[in-house]
């Protein structure tokens, strides 16, 4: 049986470790074969560039609910 949670979406950034204003942007579109794999940065406001192992932004889902089975409406 297939259940159901209303979710809220979050928007998940980086914030500039260096600068603390700006927010770390894809440097480019590239990714290092690294194992796990990287990916470049840089900031919008100081040009501080870094690498992380998570791609920004990312969308993360939050339940507002407990699992529930689905109303008539839902099922449509």
């Amino acid at each position: 049986m297939e259940v159901v949670t209303e979710v809220k979406v979050l928007s998940v950034y980086m914030k500039c470790d260096k600068c603390n204003n700006g927010l770390m942007l894809e440097n480019g579109h590239i990714m290092f074969t690294t194992d796990p794999p990287k990916y470049p940065y840089k900031c919008n406001n100081c040009g501080y560039e870094d690498n992380y192992f998570v791609r920004y932004p990312y969308q993360k889902l939050v339940p507002l609910e407990n699992l529930r089975e689905m109303n008539d409406k839902e099922k449509k």
